[in-house]
């Protein structure tokens, strides 16, 4: 089964180029190790040519959105191009979804809602779509069906941060990223204690209130550079950068 991830990045730049995110990262590296093609298509606002060409060229079955407040309304508009012109099922996530998730579930084209931490959530709803399953009732998600829209209780934290894989970063070009900043990006932990006004933290505070530790770390062995020979390329590219 093929997926179409998309994502929004800034409209002003000349190139839309990926932004390193962790967990979507973790998402395709799980997906791709059960047998999944995993894209990721960066998009600079409403792009029809984009969206077109990533359409015909994967031919995905299933469509990933990453939304953030910053780009709803360019995700919106994209949506509802998916349905109107290609009739595929689109499930969104992020901040927005998780902060505005009767308004994401409300966008006309999208399937289902994933709010907080969207990894396993995401997984089981593909794993149900690509097998013929049923897709409504799957733990942390929100479903539109013929009969109305089912919302589905929260699964409980994942705790055990060592058992998840670390993040595909050949979905996000990385070592283009690595060459342009001279910076490698590595996150050790999931969940933050602070409430600082800018940010959407509190709302995943309240809504995992009763569902486990909320700040999580893998041990310190899981990060050691023996650990993390999947990112070789990326490691030496920076360690030559900063010689340089």
């Amino acid at each position: 089964m093929q997926v179409l991830m998309l994502q929004f990045v800034d409209p002003t730049a000349r190139e839309p180029l990926p932004v390193f995110r962790h967990e979507m990262g973790q998402l395709a590296a799980i997906l791709k190790g059960e047998g999944f093609g995993c894209t990721l298509v960066t998009m600079n606002g409403y792009r029809l040519d984009l969206l077109h060409r990533a359409v015909i060229e994967h031919r995905p079955q299933y469509i990933l959105v990453e939304l953030r407040p910053c780009s709803v309304t360019a995700a919106h508009r994209t949506i509802v191009a998916i349905a109107e012109r290609y009739c595929l099922p689109v499930a969104v996530f992020g901040p927005f979804a998780t902060c505005k998730p009767a308004r994401a579930v409300s966008i006309p084209g999208t399937r289902a809602v994933i709010p907080g931490e969207y990894i396993g959530p995401c997984v089981e709803l593909l794993r149900a779509a690509r097998d013929g399953a049923e897709t409504d009732g799957i733990a942390g998600t929100w479903v539109n069906t013929e009969d109305g829209l089912i919302k589905s209780e929260l699964p409980s934290l994942e705790e055990d941060l060592d058992a998840q894989p670390f993040p595909d970063r050949e979905l996000f070009d990385y070592a283009r990223t690595v060459a342009l900043t001279g910076e490698l990006e590595f996150k050790t932990s999931r969940g933050c204690p602070r409430w600082c006004a800018y940010c959407v933290n509190d709302w995943y505070m309240d809504l995992y209130a009763d569902k486990g530790k909320f700040v999580r770390r893998r041990s310190p062995g899981t990060v050691s550079y023996t650990h993390l020979r999947a990112h070789e390329t990326s490691l030496h590219l920076v360690c030559r950068l900063l010689l340089e």
